[in-house]
């Protein structure tokens, strides 16, 4: 049975572009219609036998619809470049695919692999500054080190295994409790591993199984730790509320507990704003795994804790705006929980590179603060998505009169969620680091009861699904947490 080829363009002429239509031939899944090219010296030339043309004969294929996909390959692009001419090609077409490469995310990878291509880069909605030219990457803790990744397979995992590949560990053993993400990420680092003096091993595990995690820590001298693995998804979570707890508060327990007893040198936890104030279970968790650290870095030890806060990373699993994209393209409607919700919005490549920075910084068990510019409400995400794509928002009192129109449909807060998210405590003083970017916060005092002992406490009422008792033991000091 044959299958049917996807017909495709792609534009640019240059070696990026040489290096997709390659990639694309060994696939067999494409049949390359067209290059596509500003240069006038290049118009009516060839390459590999494939005509090379202007914007105008682009168009009248995309009229046509005779192509189905474009893969834009001009890595110099500036921003505005780019997105002005995905604006030119959706005004023409709406349907049409668009794949880009060199996007921001791809900037930390050196062999970039033209395979893994994202549909749109998420940059074009936020105003942006980029830092790696600036700020190159410290890597003390990563350079000829053994290096930990928990969580590995996620959204923030898989970067920090990318950024840390990069940085030339010794060692580089990822963990996740999810085989096709594992897996995914696994091949990801394979194709992209340009040091033979890097070993690469992963495990197939949940970090709630001390016993396993004992076993790792015996067979690899661990310089570092990264510890990305949570359940994130507010929704889920609240619906699971035990499993998650035990899945968050007892892996963190049992990671910090083995880093003390094998003393490791440095341990970094990913936190989230939802720990501030927490007003669902995913951010209590993470809210409990922050005191534990703080807990852990007070102890006579040479291990340094490092916890590391920030909000929402763009294009992660779940991520607001790969929804939006998909009910824009879809032809509506636009579902927004609140018209006030605000969140604030980094790029996962830049979160990354940040908490490896923060990594390096001194900070005796305090909390490193990212620095997220202003929150952006998620109304004008989404009427700024639309624009972007040749739509235009419109609200419920409002009549759609155009094909161009797609209606806002509010669908309420969900459980758990707030309008406004905050990065800080109002009892956390901070500090400028030694990075623009990154905030130390001063860690909360007053803890009124050991969070060793309450922890034990909540994952012995979790183990049992006693939600009754969980409902008592979290009204306590200083959680006060009674949102069940």
């Amino acid at each position: 049975m044959s299958i049917k080829k996807k017909n495709i363009a792609i534009y640019g002429a240059g070696i990026t572009a040489k290096k997709v239509f390659k990639n694309l031939i060994k696939q067999k899944k494409s049949r390359i219609i067209a290059f596509v090219d500003d240069s006038i010296e290049l118009h009516g030339k060839e390459l590999f036998k494939i005509p090379i043309i202007n914007f105008d004969s682009l168009a009248e294929l995309l009229n046509k619809k005779k192509i189905t996909e474009i893969y834009i390959a001009i890595p110099s692009l500036r921003d505005d470049e780019k997105t002005n001419l995905i604006k030119k090609i959706y005004k023409i077409n709406k349907s049409i695919s668009i794949k880009i490469t060199g996007g921001v995310d791809d900037i930390l990878i050196e062999n970039q692999n033209v395979t893994s291509l994202e549909k749109i880069s998420y940059d074009n909605f936020f105003n942006k500054k980029k830092i790696y030219d600036i700020y190159p990457l410290k890597n003390k803790n990563i350079f000829k080190k053994n290096v930990l990744i928990t969580g590995a397979g996620g959204s923030i995992g898989s970067e920090l295994s990318k950024q840390v590949l990069n940085l030339k560990p010794k060692k580089l053993i990822i963990l996740d409790s999810s085989e096709s993400s594992l897996f995914k990420i696994q091949q990801e680092i394979l194709k992209n591993i340009n040091s033979k003096s890097t070993k690469i091993i992963t495990y197939l595990i949940s970090i709630k199984e001390k016993k396993y995690l004992t076993d790792i820590f015996n067979a690899h001298s661990i310089d570092t730790v990264y510890h990305a693995a949570a359940y994130k998804h507010v929704g889920l979570v609240e619906n699971n509320i035990c499993y998650s707890i035990l899945n968050n508060v007892l892996g963190t327990l049992n990671l910090c507990e083995l880093i003390v007893a094998y003393k490791i040198k440095q341990f970094v936890l990913i936190s989230s704003d939802k720990a501030v104030e927490p007003n669902n279970i995913m951010g209590l968790t993470k809210k409990i795994s922050e005191l534990l650290c703080q807990e852990f870095s007070e102890k006579k030890t040479k291990s340094n804790f490092t916890i590391v806060r920030f909000g929402n990373v763009i294009g992660s699993s779940g991520s607001v705006i790969p929804i939006f994209q998909k009910q824009i393209l879809s032809g509506g409607p636009i579902t927004l929980t609140h018209k006030r919700v605000e969140r604030y919005f980094m790029s996962i490549s830049e979160a990354v590179s940040l908490i490896i920075e923060a990594g390096n910084m001194n900070n005796e068990g305090k909390i490193f603060i990212l620095d997220m510019g202003k929150p952006i409400k998620i109304f004008d995400l989404a009427k700024k998505m639309c624009n972007f794509f040749g739509y235009n928002l419109i609200e419920k009192n409002k009549k759609i009169t155009s094909k161009n129109d797609i209606m806002l449909k509010i669908i309420g807060l969900n459980k758990g969620e707030k309008i406004k998210e905050k990065l800080f405590l109002h009892n956390e003083n901070f500090e400028k680091s030694s990075h623009p970017l990154i905030l130390k916060g001063k860690k909360e005092k007053h803890i009124k009861i050991k969070i060793i002992k309450f922890c034990k406490d909540l994952i012995k009422v979790c183990n049992n699904n006693d939600i009754k008792n969980l409902k008592r033991l979290l009204k306590k000091q200083p959680i006060s947490y009674n949102k069940i």
